[in-house]
């Protein structure tokens, strides 16, 4: 994913952005899929939002014409966790 401010690329696992950089640890054999899935995730969100942008734009929308004053967001579990962040 690159714009104006942030860069991320795969092949040297390094992401930088205006306000971190770091490099992500090479992953071995041993390792928990649990780390490598958090480490996984900021390239995972680029792609997401590189290939959906246009079809998150038309879904926003429509919600937005339809005037919604509030959203419950419910969760149980690690999904919980995850509802925060979407709050």
């Amino acid at each position: 994913m690159t714009n104006d401010k942030r860069q991320m690329t795969n092949d040297k696992r390094q992401m930088t952005n205006d306000k971190l950089d770091f490099k992500l640890p090479n992953h071995s054999a041993t390792e928990s899929a649990l780390r490598r899935e958090i480490f996984e995730q900021p390239a995972a969100l680029a792609r997401f939002f590189d290939r959906e942008r246009a079809h998150v734009a038309r879904i926003a929308e429509k919600l937005r014409a339809q005037n919604i004053q509030y959203v419950v967001v419910a969760a149980r579990g690690s999904s919980d966790n995850a509802a925060t962040y979407a709050k």
